[in-house]
């Protein structure tokens, strides 16, 4: 009887020693998460005459038309209103919006002050 995988039907993935398909887009999405990440600097640089606070207010509205974009999209309103609906989670979801909003304003800063 011939090998099912050698049988020419469909290509043969490569897999672990618990016999699972070895899957590779987590690497790509992780170098691809890298290199935005080195990018970023370069980026912000060429903005060195526009102030801190001006390019994260920017990067919050054009955050939030994209957000308003693709919920809409995927048809997510009613599950983003069950989840403003549950107890603690405004508070927890302004908590880190400042916190977030605060650490990039550092690291804007701190790229643009060199």
């Amino acid at each position: 009887m011939a090998d099912p995988e050698s049988s020419g039907s469909a290509p043969a993935q490569r897999t672990t020693h618990r016999s699972r398909p070895v899957d590779r887009t987590g690497v790509a999405y992780a170098a691809s998460a890298y290199a935005t990440w080195g990018l970023f600097p370069i980026y912000f640089r060429l903005l060195a005459g526009v102030p801190a606070p001006e390019i994260l207010a920017h990067r919050i509205v054009w955050s939030a038309a994209f957000l308003v974009i693709l919920l809409t999209a995927l048809r997510q309103w009613r599950d983003v209103a069950r989840t403003l609906r549950t107890p603690g989670a405004l508070a927890t979801l302004a908590a880190t919006a400042v916190l977030i909003s605060t650490n990039w304003l550092i690291y804007i800063w701190a790229v643009n002050s060199g």
